[in-house]
């Protein structure tokens, strides 16, 4: 089984996700300064069985925060990540959002690092 590719671009991801009709997974995220982030990283978003499920199921999109003062060439990922942060209202790191394909918001999972919790969460919504 192949992995699709995980998006870095808002757009990019949405015109996927309206392309296959499927729903956004979006991670906002920080890198490897951000130990809750981290952890979520390790324990469930690259787990190879998570991986599988939400590439079948979903159009993957990760946006990340850079260190303080570390910006360069990913300046345009950090602006994209700050606005819609901002626009979603997720004020933790990390913080998982289900959208639909034109960028509504199904789903908000913050503060949890349970790959089987997220999972169900994330089964429940396509069954419902």
């Amino acid at each position: 089984m192949s992995i699709q590719a995980q998006h870095t671009r808002f757009a990019d991801a949405q015109a996927v996700a309206i392309r296959e009709n499927k729903p956004i997974l979006l991670l906002l995220s920080g890198e490897d300064w951000c130990a809750p982030c981290v952890k979520l990283k390790k324990k469930v978003w690259n787990e190879p069985d998570f991986q599988d499920f939400i590439s079948k199921e979903f159009v993957r999109l990760e946006l990340y925060i850079p260190k303080q003062g570390s910006y360069g060439p990913e300046w345009t990922v950090f602006k994209e990540y700050d606005e819609l942060k901002n626009k979603y209202q997720a004020p933790f790191l990390p913080t998982i959002l289900v959208l639909t394909p034109n960028g509504e918001v199904i789903e908000k999972i913050a503060n949890e690092f349970s790959k089987k919790t997220i999972l169900t969460q994330l089964k429940a919504l396509l069954d419902s």
